[in-house]
């Protein structure tokens, strides 16, 4: 691909992604992308052949940002500094729609957008995983579970702590709800 052929490609990924996370799903539309992004809807054909498959490199780019993320705020050099971080990471996927957005993925239509979102969930897990592993080993814990196992339940943890903080009113309640999911990572040390 030429540059302004990588530069139009990028532009409407880029259209795609905040049209996302304004207004979700139903926001994004072909019409919407092309307005955003200051193109014909011929040219996203020409890219991605579908809105299915636009969708699904949407997802996937999504998932790579959030990953990039969560691994500088598990970059702390402190476990308590980590947890903290992690938790200032949910409230701010709460404000700027990727809560939303990540609840919306199950209601996805098209295969390709559905394969994306399961594989990109996936690999959210994997990464929870590794980091919290890597977490525990530098302060000298060995967790007694698979740590496929406890990404799995992390993910879970963060996702259903997102979802709260979009409809209750208690943030703090919730924040040691998060607290206490990680004494539980620590105790199966």
């Amino acid at each position: 691909m030429n540059s302004s052929t990588e530069a139009g490609r990028a532009a409407i990924l880029e259209a795609s992604a905040a049209i996302l996370l304004e207004g979700g799903l139903s926001a994004l539309t072909l019409e919407a992308v092309a307005r955003r992004a200051g193109c014909a809807k011929g040219l996203i054909n020409y890219h991605f052949g579908t809105k299915d498959n636009m969708s699904a490199e949407v997802i996937r780019g999504f998932y790579r940002g959030r990953i990039e993320r969560w691994e500088r705020a598990f970059g702390a050099r402190t476990a308590q500094r980590a947890i903290d971080r992690t938790w200032q990471l949910i409230v701010r996927e709460r404000d700027n729609g990727t809560q939303r957005l990540v609840a919306s993925l199950p209601a996805l239509s098209g295969e390709a957008e559905q394969q994306a979102a399961r594989e990109a969930a996936a690999q959210f897990a994997e990464f929870l995983a590794a980091a919290t592993a890597g977490l525990l080993e530098r302060t000298g814990l060995q967790p007694q579970i698979p740590a496929e196992q406890l990404g799995w339940f992390l993910a879970s943890v963060i996702q259903g702590a997102g979802f709260q903080l979009l409809t209750v009113e208690d943030e703090e309640a919730l924040r040691e709800a998060y607290a206490v999911a990680w004494l539980g990572v620590i105790k199966t040390t």
